[in-house]
């Protein structure tokens, strides 16, 4: 009996073994199936998979950041990987997309790490047949959804670090070309309503006529301006260079609420991203540092610079700017020479609540000849021609009211006329990627500006110290729907004038270095404004 006892025992003992040695077996040649799998699929450098090490393709083109991580982490044949060393892995997977630059802000004594993003291209192109259009829309929406996940990861992986900084040092994270709504779009515009941009086709592909002459909007815009950027959207129904300002992961998800939401809406659209978690600077909006981002990444040869609630007119201002153009020879070869073209620009006083807007809303100036009818009954005026004259006067209004009109079925032969710069000057205009002038490139916006003063005029006053010329387009006109004010009460306007004037000076120090010492009235203008002369 013992013996039959010992027996059994000892078999029992051996289909252990057995069973043990069986699921080692089984786990080596699935290991070594995964090992295999990553070796081909993805592009080792010179990195030995069974040491337990990251292995990443670095053909990143057709990858979204979350479908790296999940093929990153490999199990080692040592140990099984914690928790903490994945998460140390897929922060190295998201970093393999971002670049590191430092600046320091001499106005503020700040120091900026700027994290910038490159994230892979992505298209949320829209197909046009009927018969695919649900499966097509259910499509971009979870192409959608992946980029905004994406970003949503790489924005996380510094939200610790922003929230906990003190106002000397600070890092923002900025991602060019974040949603690009806009790209691989030959189309006919079905989406807007009517007289909202009925005749748009091909805004960023198709004909080669209009890939040459497309004019891409450069603006900008906080989160919370939904209303007004809905309404520019359609009045000018082409296509949008934008950078948003963003200072809190909530802010993040609701921008992606509203993206998601006015998906048809916005697919002229390509937005990038500006994060920021410093509180102290809330009201110090940095204007510049968005219309260069903007204006960096504008993907047509012409551009036009504008603010979000500044409305053009007349209606698909686009279309009717982009024929100008192109049936003027003079215009193309001034604008690539070394001339900008301006807009006139009105307030429209009614003070409208943001639901009630809409892009056809029954108060705006159409045409010219509203803009003159309203003009002469006080419904609109020059822009800020009480406060601040000198920023729209150089325009000549007298001169532009009595130029063409643009209900008018025939175009004259002369559509512009020129102007000369007044300090202060701050239109809104139309450019060319393309143009130079005594070798130089347009220069960008003085990024230290933020907030209320010089943020503008200065870009003009640089153009005017290089050697650039405006003229004012006859048929054309922007329009500002009035509202509250975004910089906050009058002493925090002074507090903002105030550090910007510091800014100025260095300002100055760059216009010395690129172009000479200067000997002129606007020079002496600035001299005398900034340093109290």
């Amino acid at each position: 009996m013992p013996q039959r006892i010992h027996r059994v025992i000892r078999l029992i003992f051996v289909l252990i073994i057995v069973s043990v040695l069986s699921t080692i077996l089984v786990w080596s040649l699935y290991l070594d199936r995964s090992i295999s799998y990553f070796e081909e699929e993805l592009l080792v450098d010179g990195t030995n998979s069974s040491s337990g090490a990251m292995i990443i393709d670095e053909t990143l083109d057709d990858e979204t950041p979350q479908r790296l991580i999940n093929r990153s982490v490999v199990v080692s044949d040592e140990e099984i990987v914690g928790e903490k060393n994945v998460e140390k892995k897929k922060q190295q997977v998201l970093k393999k997309f971002h670049s590191t630059k430092q600046t320091f802000d001499a106005c503020r004594g700040i120091h900026w790490n700027e994290i910038t993003v490159t994230l892979p291209r992505h298209s949320t192109g829209v197909n046009n047949d009927r018969r695919k259009k649900k499966i097509v829309r259910r499509k971009r929406q979870r192409d959608l959804q992946r980029r905004m996940h994406d970003i949503a990861l790489h924005v996380k992986l510094y939200a610790p670090l922003m929230e906990l900084e003190d106002s000397s040092n600070r890092t923002v994270v900025i991602i060019p070309n974040a949603l690009q709504l806009s790209l691989d779009r030959n189309y006919e515009d079905k989406n807007q309503p009517d007289g909202a941009g009925s005749k748009s086709r091909d805004i960023l592909i198709g004909s080669n006529e209009t890939r040459k002459f497309g004019i891409t909007m450069a603006t900008h815009m906080g989160v919370g301006k939904y209303a007004r950027f809905r309404v520019l959207v359609q009045r000018w129904n082409g296509p949008i260079s934008v950078a948003v300002i963003m200072h809190c992961l909530k802010e993040l998800e609701e921008f992606h609420v509203f993206v998601s939401q006015n998906i048809e809406l916005l697919h002229h659209v390509t937005f990038h991203y500006y994060i920021e978690f410093a509180p102290e600077l809330r009201t110090a909006y940095p204007q510049n540092i968005l219309r260069n981002l903007a204006l960096e990444h504008v993907q047509t040869d012409y551009f036009l610079v504008n603010d979000v609630d500044i409305f053009p007119s007349p209606l698909s201002t686009h279309d009717l700017l982009r024929d100008t153009i192109a049936s003027h020879m003079d215009v193309q070869q001034k604008i690539h020479n070394d001339t900008f073209f301006a807009i006139p620009m009105f307030d429209l006083h009614e003070m409208i609540e943001e639901e009630a807007l809409t892009f056809n809303h029954p108060s705006f100036p159409e045409t010219k000849r509203d803009a003159k009818r309203m003009n002469a009954t006080g419904i609109i005026s020059q822009h800020l021609g009480m406060r601040h004259p000198k920023g729209h006067r150089a325009i000549n209004y007298t001169k532009w009211f009595a130029t063409g009109s643009n209900d008018s079925d025939e175009m004259s032969s002369r559509v512009s006329y020129p102007i000369k710069h007044e300090n202060k000057f701050e239109p809104y205009v139309v450019g060319s990627k393309s143009m130079k002038h005594k070798g130089g490139h347009i220069p960008p916006y003085y990024p230290y500006y933020r907030g209320f003063g010089f943020d503008k005029y200065s870009w003009y006053a640089e153009l005017e110290f290089a050697g650039f010329k405006v003229e004012v387009l006859r048929d054309f006109f922007m329009f500002h729907v009035n509202h509250e004010s975004s910089y906050g009460d009058k002493p925090a306007r002074k507090k903002l004038f105030a550090t910007n004037k510091i800014c100025a000076r260095g300002f100055m120090e760059d216009i010395v270095k690129k172009y000479g010492p200067q000997d002129n009235a606007l020079w002496d203008d600035w001299v005398e404004n900034v340093y109290d002369v």
